[in-house]
């Protein structure tokens, strides 16, 4: 994912709701979108790593730091580790 460097948007103020589109999470927005939408037959009993009984440490957590690229980067991890474990799929009971 191309990621460029940009300062987060701050949150909008009461009463200035209506406008909640925010052009820099975009790429988030897809990049999330794009991950379910490959994981979504995914089980995570089938797996390879799980078969092979490996577990995978969990990304960082997230600094907080109100620099998109950063959070880009924590969320591209995120889904990262969660197709390599199989979690993106549609929700189940397991």
């Amino acid at each position: 994912m191309p990621f460029d460097n940009r300062a987060i948007a701050p949150a909008p103020q009461q009463g200035n709701m209506e406008d909640l589109h925010v052009p820099m999470y975009d790429e988030i927005i897809q990049a999330v979108c794009t991950a379910l939408r490959d994981g979504y037959n995914m089980d995570p009993a089938q797996s390879p790593l799980a078969k092979a009984g490996v577990k995978l440490t969990p990304p960082e957590t997230y600094s907080g730091n109100p620099n998109i690229k950063e959070l880009e980067l924590f969320i591209a991890g995120v889904l990262h580790w969660l197709s390599l474990n199989y979690l993106l799929g549609h929700c189940q009971d397991y």
